[in-house]
């Protein structure tokens, strides 16, 4: 299982950005092929002004994705803190998992106690691993702010 051992190097960083952004890439081709935006329409639901078109949520959420992949890196690298290994790749799954588990985005409830959980597991992370990387820190914190964002957009009655 060489080929999913990272590596605190350069050629881990590298392997660590691709096998991320290609994780990506492949929710959203499923995003987009199976319409999940447009399935809100036939319910009825408004889209929020306040939030982007959806190629720009995809684009942050990549970019993110990425910032969680650096910060893995990092704690990879500092070889310190092997307990504190796992979180981010829950984070990760927890976001990647986000359109199936919220019904394409659909149900509102699921939606809503999914964004609480990150921002909430994201700070939360981000606190655990202040001392170990500012950086990481921050780059993780990067999610909490984005969903607040998007839960208070989203959320916005008219």
């Amino acid at each position: 299982m060489k080929l999913f051992k990272i590596q605190g190097n350069k050629k881990g960083l590298i392997k660590l950005f691709i096998s991320t952004a290609l994780i990506v890439i492949f929710v959203n081709s499923i995003i987009f092929i199976f319409n999940f935006r447009n399935s809100n329409t036939n319910l009825g639901i408004v889209r929020s002004p306040f939030l982007p078109a959806p190629y720009i949520i995809g684009t942050v959420w990549l970019f993110l994705i990425l910032c969680m992949s650096f910060s893995q890196w990092i704690l990879i690298k500092k070889n310190t803190h092997k307990n504190k290994l796992f979180l981010i790749p829950i984070l990760f799954i927890i976001c990647i998992l986000y359109p199936f588990y919220t019904q394409k985005f659909n149900n509102e409830s699921i939606s809503l106690i999914a964004n609480l959980v990150v921002i909430s597991y994201s700070s939360f992370i981000s606190g655990k691993i202040y001392n170990i990387s500012k950086i990481s820190s921050f780059l993780i914190f990067l999610t909490a702010i984005w969903v607040a964002f998007a839960t208070y957009a989203t959320n916005l009655k008219f």
